[in-house]
């Protein structure tokens, strides 16, 4: 269990000691549904099923279909699905039934990658294309088939200069952001590829937050880059903010955003930064003003490990986190209090 401290007296997620459950070994991902009920980690391999009710928690089952280390784990959110990535370079579709367990039939396998899956984004308004990238710089495009109902390769890019770190879909879909370690942000706009070399570190995390505005987390400055789209796709940067810096702060990746409660999750070294914004809208500021960001409640939570992985319910209500001290799952509740 991580020790907490934020910006402001109160917590935006708070731990109940009834919602935890004891896990002997380590993990290296987590997920959970879009109603909350159900919590996806791994062991290797291994796909572990936890049944949550509001109120504590139940392992379910566990599935293995990968050959090796599971890297990646996302649900659909209109679709009783869920995908896994895997360092077998293999991503597989499954059901998402009442009766998992280890003899549960795959949907899907999507063949192509040549390297580990390092992250997945599904485009959320109809949930028929899967971008994914991997550790050695290629991305590539999934599109479901109406007419057999198969997802299928329609594009590969390779362009990164080193290991994808993150990938985001804006919200009308005619836009694709990725990053990684080294030099390159990839705007991809449908056939066109724009190309934002805008940092000698790279970033380790991206997310779109509007139709044209997306921020990222730069590897080694240690701040939050918002980038904004006024005139035909070019991207120029509006805002930069300085994150509280630490010692050995040696893995810093999986930026992530909630949009329904706009909060902004991130993992730099040992804690996570829990960061909730709005938009300014003071018809007194300049245009300029007007976009950028203003933090409202920031928590930060420090595992005393840089092993630790997280995820937050679609609605905003639940955070999951799972670390290698406290060797168990961990559910926090959003502080409602906070909300406006």
């Amino acid at each position: 269990m991580g020790n907490d401290s934020q910006k402001y007296k109160k917590s935006l997620y708070e731990l109940q000691n009834s919602c935890t459950f004891q896990m002997k070994y380590p993990c290296e991902t987590i997920a959970v549904n879009k109603s909350g009920t159900l919590i996806l980690t791994n062991l290797v391999s291994n796909i572990l099923v936890f049944g949550f009710n509001g109120k504590s928690l139940k392992r379910i089952s566990s599935i293995q279909k990968h050959q090796s280390s599971i890297s990646v784990l996302l649900f659909f959110n209109l679709k009783n699905q869920f995908i896994s990535g895997s360092s077998d370079n293999d991503i597989i579709i499954w059901p998402t039934t009442l009766n998992l367990g280890t003899s549960t039939k795959y949907i899907q396998k999507l063949k192509g990658h040549t390297e580990l899956i390092t992250c997945i984004a599904i485009h959320s308004p109809n949930e028929d294309l899967i971008i994914s990238g991997e550790y050695e710089k290629a991305i590539r495009f999934w599109q479901m088939e109406q007419s057999s109902l198969q997802w299928r390769c329609i594009q590969e890019i390779i362009e990164h200069k080193s290991s994808v770190c993150g990938i985001s879909i804006n919200e009308i879909g005619n836009q694709v952001i990725s990053c990684d370690k080294k030099q390159l942000i990839l705007i991809i706009e449908k056939a066109q590829i724009q190309m934002l070399e805008a940092y000698q570190l790279g970033g380790v995390g991206v997310s779109f937050l509007t139709n044209y505005q997306f921020i990222i987390q730069t590897n080694s400055e240690s701040t939050l880059d918002l980038y904004g789209s006024q005139f035909e796709g070019i991207y120029t940067l509006i805002q930069s903010v300085k994150l509280k810096s630490y010692k050995n702060e040696i893995i810093s990746r999986n930026l992530s955003y909630n949009k329904k409660m706009k909060i902004l999750t991130l993992k730099k070294g040992q804690r996570l930064f829990i960061i909730r914004f709005e938009m300014q809208n003071n018809n007194d500021q300049s245009e300029t003003k007007k976009n950028e960001l203003f933090f409202k409640n920031v928590q930060i939570i420090d595992f005393k490990t840089l092993f630790f992985f997280w995820a937050i319910s679609d609605d905003g209500q639940y955070l999951i986190t799972r670390n290698v001290l406290s060797k168990s799952i961990e559910v926090r509740f959003l502080n409602k209090s906070l909300i406006d």
